[in-house]
């Protein structure tokens, strides 16, 4: 991934703190070696399903650099939007990426890191 402007270093760096503090604590708190992390796999260009059927984009990229900084293994899967936030109440994973924006609907059900993007007008309401 190359980095053209200082908004987006803001951004990266906005995201590297949110989402490893919320790793961390969540290891912390469990003491996990490997997390399962959710994503759509069909949002580009924050997470799409390459050929093949890996996971790819933004969202995927960032993970794999957070996790290998703070050492820990982490599980990426696909799941449709739908079932995003079900599955994470359901214990099915750990933590959900996907650009979700946050509502205070969604906030009094999941708990958000600090949010690493701004939202885009009629993108996810």
């Amino acid at each position: 991934m190359i980095l053209k402007s200082r908004t987006m270093i803001r951004l990266v760096a906005h995201a590297v703190l949110g989402i490893a503090t919320t790793l961390a604590l969540s290891v912390q708190a469990k003491e996990w070696k490997s997390v399962t992390i959710a994503t759509e796999g069909a949002y580009e260009p924050w997470n799409l399903t390459l050929p093949g059927g890996k996971l790819g984009g933004f969202e995927p990229e960032l993970m794999d650099n957070l996790c290998e900084r703070i050492k820990i293994e982490c599980k990426l899967t696909a799941q449709d939007w739908d079932g995003m936030i079900p599955g994470l109440r359901a214990g099915k994973y750990d933590i959900l990426m996907d650009a979700i924006m946050i509502t205070p609907d969604r906030a009094q059900v999941i708990a958000f890191s600090r949010p690493y993007a701004l939202s885009v007008a009629g993108k996810r309401v």
